[in-house]
């Protein structure tokens, strides 16, 4: 978010080295062209000028507003006619503390916009404002629009060490992950590669263990794409880790904490991200010739939009990101982005479509003319391979979904949301020789296996261009026999395809000699039958066997059809607790033929819920239908106490339930949701 930061702030930041959000369809979310000097798309992405003032000035109170100029030269100030009270800033140069510190100028497609913050006392004058920029005559009224606030992290979240690393093993065989003795005597030939992470945790969080971040979910997903570039903490491994942050808000009211960061963001938050995690790669490569000459951005959030009010894809906000992805594009960076997760995985039916900025897929990446235009030249010029043929598949954006074990959609997958590149996203666990407890599920979680395994191909392909890469990824990858909800427009839609590390990396090293490529043969297969939980529900089966573990045994109630109510529209996020509630709860489904009479949910809280649970409700779908079982007072009162340290829960759920996801409601009103593994019948 646009905000004046103390001086001290920007010092101090100069010298210096887990959640859900969902959204309505967005196809046409950040419009077409971003030079702020070219007239508004033919495909109606823009707004016209002369669109009155009134539309949607007002739709997020004491948010910034951010509006273009006319041309770079002009002035945020409206040549001395500011009203008082309102601070202006040229977004892509001050807007953030870490932008400050760039000493390269901005190109002329980015420096034309403006973000203006009101720092007077009372309510702010937005039609003090609205009137000083239509009599100034350098920017249009109409490209003035509220940066509101909604983007945050996609993710959802039995505390025995052998179950996470039972789980992080099942996870690994489902990516197709490539251990790092495989990668033995090849390292000194992998060229660099930077992953860029816009995301909850800033660089100088990540680099200060005395400071902790709002939300660690930027940690984890930089954990899962380690785990996959860097497999067993490779040594000499080439990747970079570049954090950026694009959610510092926690208290909306408060505004931005540029250390500790938040769990929300504005559409302003991840341009600024975007543009400053790309622009302090370039100013490396300058200043060091053995700097990594290819990015990853991984983009794992995502934008609520509900509200009509805050759809102007003319206005400034939307513009000032979409020309920030066209930079990174320009500059060869591939960009990968999570289709987005629903609010209520029993009623996605008010969550369809791919979320933002996911849905630019549909969107081509600019041309070398237009990449002139907005003013980047690639600093390796026609030697940089960053532009392919006309009939190369080159979209803005990558968009990713997620998939579980057994290459279903996930519970909280997004209806109609498929793009060509799916990924595991379920019970993801980071970390090498000690594994995070935190388990995330979610198309976040899939992003992460996409941008690390471009990154890993990358690494021992530099050759290859960024679109290149992109379709080695796909086309290496498992076919779901589905095919994709969108595209890049005017294209055939694509098949759908699992991303598999080994595979992918395996295809791209057709070199025989093993000092340059590792000789790998593993070709994207279809899921076992067990989705390879067999092992993790082997130790749960120990866990709750162990005499040394107490088991309290509960009864859940019927299941019943989901109630689904219409969520508010008033709140552009909904932030969740970085740590999961219940990191290894699971539901095992008796086996047919089974003398069990029931199907069986173990659950344990972490320490930090202990006594905040309010209730929980267990979803189970089969494919087709979904039903709701609520877990009963005894079984909470269990769960907050700690009277047992394996609670379960006795059901009789749906025949060949495919998947679950549990719904925590803590004191404070908060929601958690998480999907579960499952073991099917």
């Amino acid at each position: 978010m646009p905000r004046i930061f103390p001086s001290s702030t920007l010092l101090l930041l100069a010298a210096c080295p887990l959640v859900a959000c969902h959204a309505q369809p967005e196809d046409s979310f950040g419009g077409g062209d971003s030079s702020p000097e070219r007239p508004p798309a033919a495909d109606g992405l823009g707004t016209p000028a002369g669109e009155p003032i009134a539309a949607g000035f007002d739709a997020c109170p004491g948010a910034p507003q951010i509006g273009i100029l006319q041309t770079p030269a002009g002035d945020c100030e409206l040549g001395g006619a500011l009203p008082g009270g309102w601070e202006a800033q040229r977004l892509f140069e001050s807007g953030s503390p870490g932008l400050v510190a760039i000493a390269a100028d901005v190109p002329d497609g980015l420096a034309g916009f403006c973000a203006y913050t009101w720092t007077g006392s009372g309510t702010e004058s937005l039609e003090a404002l609205h009137d000083a920029v239509d009599g100034y005559g350098g920017m249009s009224a109409s490209t003035l629009g509220p940066d509101c606030r909604g983007q945050a992290p996609q993710g959802d979240g039995l505390e025995a060490e052998t179950l996470s690393f039972a789980l992080q093993d099942a996870f690994r065989e489902n990516i197709g992950w490539v251990a790092g003795q495989a990668l033995v005597g090849s390292t000194g030939a992998r060229s660099p590669v930077a992953v860029g992470i816009p995301d909850t945790v800033s660089q100088i969080a990540a680099d200060n263990p005395a400071i902790d971040p709002v939300n660690r979910h930027g940690a984890f997903i930089a954990t899962l794409i380690g785990d996959i570039v860097c497999p067993d903490d490779q040594p000499g491994c080439p990747m970079s880790i570049h954090h950026t942050l694009a959610m510092p808000i926690d208290d909306w009211a408060a505004g931005p904490d540029p250390l500790r960061g938040g769990e929300h963001g504005t559409q302003g938050d991840l341009a600024m991200a975007v543009y400053q995690v790309v622009a302090e790669w370039r100013e490396r490569r300058l200043a060091d010739s053995e700097a990594a000459p290819r990015m990853v951005v991984n983009l794992s959030l995502g934008f609520q939009r509900r509200l009509d009010q805050t759809n102007f894809d003319g206005k400034g906000p939307a513009k000032a990101l979409h020309a920030a992805l066209e930079y990174a594009s320009c500059n060869g960076v591939v960009l990968v982005a999570a289709a987005g997760n629903t609010e209520d995985a029993s009623c996605p039916q008010f969550d369809e479509g791919p979320l933002a900025p996911a849905s630019r897929e549909s969107l081509a990446a600019p041309t070398p003319a237009e990449c002139g235009a907005l003013g980047v030249v690639p600093l390796d010029g026609a030697n940089y391979p960053v532009f392919g043929p006309p009939s190369a598949y080159r979209p803005l954006v990558h968009g990713v979904i997620g998939v579980d074990e057994y290459d279903q959609p996930l519970p909280n997958t997004r209806p109609h949301s498929r793009p060509r590149l799916a990924a595991l996203g379920s019970n993801a666990i980071g970390g090498t020789t000690a594994p995070f407890t935190d388990v995330l599920s979610g198309s976040s979680a899939a992003a992460a296996v996409v941008s690390g395994t471009a990154a890993m191909l990358w690494s021992y392909r530099p050759d290859l261009r960024p679109d290149e890469v992109m379709q080695l990824l796909h086309d290496t990858g498992y076919d779901l026999n589905a095919t994709a909800d969108f595209g890049l427009e005017g294209r055939p839609l694509s098949a759908s395809r699992r991303v598999s590390v080994c595979a992918a990396v395996a295809a791209a090293c057709d070199d025989p000699d093993p000092s340059v490529c590792p000789a790998l043969d593993c070709p994207a297969q279809a899921p076992l039958a067990d989705g390879n939980l067999g092992d993790f529900f082997g130790e749960v089966d120990l866990v709750v066997d162990d005499p040394a573990n107490t088991v309290g045994t509960f009864v859940g109630g019927p299941g019943i059809s989901p109630i689904c109510v219409a969520p508010d529209s008033d709140n552009l996020s909904d932030p969740q607790p970085p740590v999961p509630i219940c990191a290894n709860c699971n539901l095992q489904v008796k086996a047919a033929g089974s003398s069990a009479s029931d199907d069986t949910l173990n659950m344990t809280l972490e320490q930090d819920y202990l006594d905040r649970v309010q209730s929980v409700t267990l979803a189970v779908s089969d494919g087709s239908e979904t039903v709701v079982h609520t877990v009963g007072a005894a079984a909470v009162s269990s769960l907050n106490t700690r009277a047992s340290d394996v609670t379960r829960v006795n059901l009789a759920t749906l025949s060949g339930a495919r998947s679950a996801s549990l719904t925590f409601t803590l004191d404070d009103g908060v929601q958690q949701r998480q999907v579960i593994p499952t073991e099917r019948d």
